[in-house]
């Protein structure tokens, strides 16, 4: 499938989930997926899968850190 360029709306939908994601981080300081998703009802509605690629997008930007704590994948803020 060839990838198409995001619309206007799907990058402000992107960048207010990103906000949500870290606003919901700095108040738990560090968490899982779920963890972070119980932060804010918006996040709640949405797939794992969903909020976890908003948190490798983050990561990737140098804004979350992504660790390991025995089974457990944690976010924090960078």
């Amino acid at each position: 499938a060839e990838k198409r360029n995001k619309s206007d709306e799907e990058l402000a939908e992107i960048a207010k989930l990103q906000t949500l994601v870290i606003n919901g981080l700095a108040s738990i300081e560090k968490g899982t997926v779920t963890e972070i998703q119980k932060t804010n009802s918006e996040l709640v509605v949405l797939s794992n899968q969903k909020v976890t690629s908003i948190l490798k997008a983050l990561k990737e930007e140098g804004k979350v850190i992504r660790a390991t704590e025995g089974r457990k994948t944690v976010f924090s803020l960078a």
